[in-house]
């Protein structure tokens, strides 16, 4: 009788190999991977340490530009709202004798009283060492008074803590002329849309530059000024004195093109940072760092300049010691014996 030991089927043979095949291809690429990771965790331990530390300085060296920015510059313009007061009692043109004074005795000019001292609500006070415009805007009706009132004076005094009296000046003013003609045509227009709109004429506007280049004294500050109207017939709806930063340099390139400048000045800072302190963090880093440096001395690996341990006490060589150093009469007695021993030796 005939028995069938062929063994296994062909095909089934083909599938078992590819299966092992299959296994040990998968089996070889995990290995690979774990390697390829193996290898790849202090790269990117490396590369955190750089990204981190580049981070820390471009936020550095924005916190110093802001710093520097807002120190330099401040504000461009620093504007205080004028309220002017006059004489009320004045009757001069009411009743001519009422007083018996001369006009300019009797009728004071309109003065106003702006404090410059530091209020912590307010924000953007003048930066010591930077150069300022100081002027005065005046919005002023276009009414009869204001065409007939001609040129008249403006005088600014500052003054110091101390009400003692500082910078000076004084300049003319003019309300600019304008011909009857556009006088008829704005007064037209303005009647036109004051009935359909309601709109009303805005009031002419009068800049005049009172000093082209105040500097502010860091020792004596200015804490206040006056500005005085030296007319008594000029009708002043608004006025505004102005101090306007004269940028100029490196300043002018700041305030006028701050993103380019941003771009500019945050890398320049972040570069010098990382001239500063790269050399000390990258030699920490590829030295291993603190932690390890630690761990090698608490174990007794101190390298070639470090510490090195201390040897363990090998207790025969202690008994040997004890035995030859003497101190006592048992190190004596111990010498004698051998030293008979090796006389009988000897004999």
């Amino acid at each position: 009788m005939d028995l069938d030991v062929g063994g296994e089927d062909p095909p089934q043979q083909q599938r078992f190999w590819l299966s092992q095949l299959l296994s040990d291809w998968l089996t070889s690429l995990t290995n690979r991977c774990a390697a390829a990771a193996r290898a790849a965790v202090p790269v990117a331990a490396w590369l955190a340490k750089v990204g981190s530390f580049l981070g820390t300085a471009l936020l550095l060296a924005s916190a110093i530009y802001l710093l520097l920015y807002y120190t330099l510059i401040g504000e461009e313009v620093v504007s205080r709202r004028l309220y002017f007061t006059f004489d009320s009692a004045c009757k001069l043109k009411l009743e001519p004798a009422a007083t018996g004074l001369p006009e300019d005795l009797a009728c004071g000019f309109p003065v106003a009283n702006v404090s410059l001292a530091p209020n912590r609500d307010e924000v953007g006070e003048l930066v010591y060492g930077q150069a300022y415009r100081v002027s005065v805007r005046l919005w002023l009706p276009d009414s009869r008074p204001n065409r007939l009132a001609g040129m008249f004076l403006i005088r600014l005094q500052l003054y110091s803590p101390g009400f003692e009296p500082g910078t000076s000046a004084i300049r003319p003013a003019l309300l600019p002329h304008r011909p009857w003609a556009a006088r008829l045509f704005g007064d037209l227009t303005a009647a036109a849309f004051g009935l359909l709109i309601g709109w009303d004429a805005e009031p002419r506007q009068l800049s005049v530059d009172l000093l082209d280049d105040y500097v502010e004294n860091p020792f004596i500050r200015s804490s206040g000024l006056l500005v005085e109207l030296q007319s008594r017939r000029v009708q002043v709806q608004r006025a505004v004195v102005e101090f306007r930063a004269r940028l100029s340099g490196l300043k002018y390139m700041m305030y006028s093109y701050p993103l380019i400048s941003a771009c500019l000045g945050i890398p320049a800072i972040a570069w010098l940072l990382l001239l500063v302190s790269a050399p000390v963090l990258l030699r920490r880093w590829l030295s291993g760092g603190g932690e390890e440096a630690d761990a090698d001395w608490l174990d007794g690996d101190g390298g070639d300049g470090g510490p090195q341990p201390m040897p363990l006490l090998d207790p025969t060589r202690h008994e040997a010691a004890a035995a030859y150093g003497g101190g006592g009469g048992g190190g004596g007695e111990a010498r004698r014996r051998r030293a008979d021993g090796d006389g009988d030796g000897c004999n």
